[in-house]
């Protein structure tokens, strides 16, 4: 059985991922940052289908977060065969001639570096 990490699988494109890879008999492991209960609802939709699932607290925008799902998720399937680098932020919607460096700071963080930083550890499993 193929194994997949989805960033921000608790809602939106993420869950929906989730719910098709489970479907096409993929062992799932998603990551959310503050909404666990989310996270919580949709490993319960996967596990569900009989399909192994958990989720992970992490922050994409923090190196040692990344670090740390992708251990986790390794050590609980033995490997990945896929990622989905997912997690973003954008909301809430504003001009950008609106938007303070603090905030535009946060979405590079999460929108950029942290798609770089999954990739990277994505490419050492």
């Amino acid at each position: 059985m193929k194994s997949i990490l989805i960033t921000g699988g608790s809602r939106g494109i993420g869950k929906a991922a989730a719910i098709l890879a489970a479907e096409r008999g993929w062992k799932v492991a998603i990551t959310y940052v503050s909404k666990k209960s989310e996270a919580q609802n949709v490993v319960a939709q996967i596990g569900a289908k009989g399909v192994k699932s958990l989720s992970v607290q992490g922050d994409v925008a923090s190196e040692a977060d990344v670090i740390r799902v992708f251990r986790t998720a390794v050590d609980e399937f033995g490997t990945l065969d896929g990622v989905v680098i997912n997690a973003g932020i954008v909301a809430p919607a504003a001009p950008l001639r609106e938007m303070g460096i603090e905030r535009l700071r946060k979405m590079f963080d999460t929108n950029v570096l942290g798609a770089y930083l999954c990739a990277r550890e994505a490419s050492a499993v």
